[in-house]
């Protein structure tokens, strides 16, 4: 894709910025976190991203990832009950996770393999890098008194209340990677993102289609470069405000509309094809709020 737009040079730069260990700033940032988002595949290899977190104290508090070493995260949490990745992050499965502080607008990325489950998930670390504020919208967590998350409702298709939470999202998660049969290489695996806009960004076609802008960011292309050679695709919004997960599973297809040196903002749309729905209310002992606490 970077051919394709003529921006070659930032290989030479993305090969400095993107590091196969966390950076000690990285190692500190992901230990502060209350949540950490994760993409990965089910048994039957359909990507899906979910919010890995915990109740108030260790899991889901300040401390719930640690850092043994730089080229590796523990996570003492695993996905809510009835989640599409439950059961799927075991020993072997690639991950993408993405460490996100909505109220600083600060994220890093870290790409890897789960090498162990034991009080949590193990991860070595094959890729870290940082990203840029842009479309973050600020938020500050809190957790949420006498937690009860639902029962999970599973289908191919947008529920009502589940088009509605999409058609008024400022922001989701994505999840995307390829791994061919065979061999290995530094670009296998799975990756994590944030998309965000303004609040209706995101366009149901149909219940089983939406269509997303892809803003003009650093030309990574992270997430496309791998829709590109994989279309599959994971997508999850968030209740902010009840702590609910929706999760999406398909296939996409990415359209170009400018070239990079214009001065539209949006240079891609995505269309995504749903084939899976997961609905999970009130899966996650936290909640955000659009002001900070008092004090």
């Amino acid at each position: 894709m970077q051919e394709r737009l003529g921006l070659r040079d930032v290989e030479i730069w993305a090969r400095r910025a993107i590091r196969d260990h966390l950076p000690e700033a990285h190692r500190e940032f992901f230990a502060t976190l209350p949540f950490v988002v994760a993409a990965a595949r089910d048994d039957d290899e359909r990507p899906w991203v979910t919010l890995l977190a915990g109740g108030e104290g260790l899991a889901g508090g300040e401390g719930f990832v640690t850092s043994p070493s730089p080229s590796r995260l523990h996570l003492a949490a695993r996905p809510p009950a009835g989640d599409a990745l439950e059961g799927a992050l075991r020993a072997g499965a690639d991950v993408g996770l993405l460490g996100i502080e909505p109220a600083t607008r600060r994220r890093n990325r870290a790409n890897g393999r789960i090498t162990g489950t034991e009080g949590g998930i193990e991860i070595v670390v094959d890729q870290s890098f940082g990203n840029c504020a842009k479309h973050i919208r600020r938020r500050w967590w809190r957790h949420a008194p006498s937690h009860r998350p639902g029962e999970a409702r599973r289908g191919e298709v947008l529920t009502s209340t589940a088009r509605r939470l999409v058609e008024e999202a400022d922001t989701f998660f994505i999840g995307s990677g390829h791994r061919p049969r065979g061999g290995e290489h530094a670009a296998f695996g799975m990756d994590a993102s944030h998309r965000g806009g303004a609040p209706g960004f995101v366009e149901v076609e149909g219940p089983a289609e939406l269509v997303f802008p892809d803003y003009w960011g650093n030309n990574l292309f992270n997430t496309l470069g791998n829709l590109e050679l994989d279309p599959r695709v994971g997508l999850t919004f968030v209740d902010f405000a009840s702590g609910g997960l929706l999760q999406l599973s398909g296939r996409a297809g990415v359209e170009a509309l400018a070239a990079r040196d214009s001065h539209a903002d949006v240079g891609h749309r995505v269309r995504v094809a749903i084939e899976r729905v997961v609905e999970l209310p009130g899966a996650l002992p936290l909640r955000w709020d659009d002001a900070p606490p008092p004090g």
